[in-house]
């Protein structure tokens, strides 16, 4: 399993880990062990492990289930399931370089008005138009 090797091999899984194990006081009691697994508040601890990751992510964001919702209804869905600290922030990246997610993107501002171009004149100064820009700072 690869939840079990990552967690083998990350040393900020391990020593909660052997902490419950130990069952010190200074644990917190909302971390537990089940089937030679670590939980924190019944949601999978998840260990630093990039590939881990990314299936946990392509879980929660890509699978058809999942349905490639925006950033904070897929944090939900990790969070649900998932415990893994600053994961916010890893989910937020993810959602924002999904490539699907940037093609599907809605709109949100006002439609353009129309373009009036400007005639082509023949001579240098025939016409003289002004922008007038009002509300600047000052």
């Amino acid at each position: 399993m690869a939840l079990l090797k990552a967690a083998a091999e990350d040393q900020c899984y391990l020593d909660p880990f052997k902490s419950v194990l130990k069952g010190e006081k200074k644990v917190v009691t909302s971390l537990c062990i089940i089937k030679d697994l670590l939980f924190y508040k019944n949601r999978w601890y998840i260990p630093k492990d990039e590939a881990l990751k990314r299936i946990m992510m392509e879980a929660e964001h890509d699978s058809s289930m999942a349905g490639h919702f925006r950033t904070y209804k897929t944090i939900g869905r990790v969070r649900a399931n998932f415990y893994r600290p600053k994961i916010n922030e890893q989910m937020t990246e993810y959602v924002r370089s999904c490539d699907i997610c940037q093609h599907n993107k809605v709109i949100r501002n006002k439609k353009y008005g129309v373009l009036q171009p400007i005639d082509v004149q023949m001579r240098p100064w025939t016409s003289i138009s002004m922008d007038f820009i009002v509300g600047l700072p000052k």
